[in-house]
């Protein structure tokens, strides 16, 4: 039997040992990249979102404006990218603490989405003054 004293290289466990080390790294680095990559595209469709609205809220204003009672108003729409429903309502506000006030009005459009956690919603809400009509 031969022995070597002076022997280079490693065990086969300390290879072993070695790449179980480097795979929980990098597959650790892995999760989190997968996970911040989710949390992007979410945050991108809810912006996308919101411009949707946006954009919806100013069309519809000119067409409550054009309508003939102008005072109350609703319409709703579906956007396919990313697939929403966007519902517009405007109306006296006696249902809020601004009651009172009857020259104010509030303008509202909710964004509804389909989602695999919960059915999350989103609320664009503006107010609007009306002055009365002098006598």
């Amino acid at each position: 039997m031969i022995h070597f004293k002076n022997s280079s290289g490693f065990t086969l466990i300390e290879v072993m040992l070695a790449l179980v080390i480097a795979a929980i790294f990098i597959s650790s680095i892995g999760i989190m990249q997968t996970r911040g990559l989710g949390a992007v595209v979410r945050y991108a469709h809810r912006y996308a979102r919101i411009i949707h609205a946006k954009n919806f809220m100013l069309i519809t204003r000119r067409a409550r404006e054009e309508s003939k009672d102008a005072k109350k108003f609703m319409l709703e729409k579906k956007e396919d990218n990313p697939e929403s429903y966007f519902k517009y309502e405007f109306g006296s506000s006696e249902g809020s603490s601004l009651k009172n006030m009857k020259t104010i009005y509030v303008e509202k459009v909710s964004i509804k989405h389909e989602s695999k956690q919960k059915e999350p919603s989103d609320l664009l809400l503006t107010l609007v003054y009306i002055p009365e009509a002098p006598e």
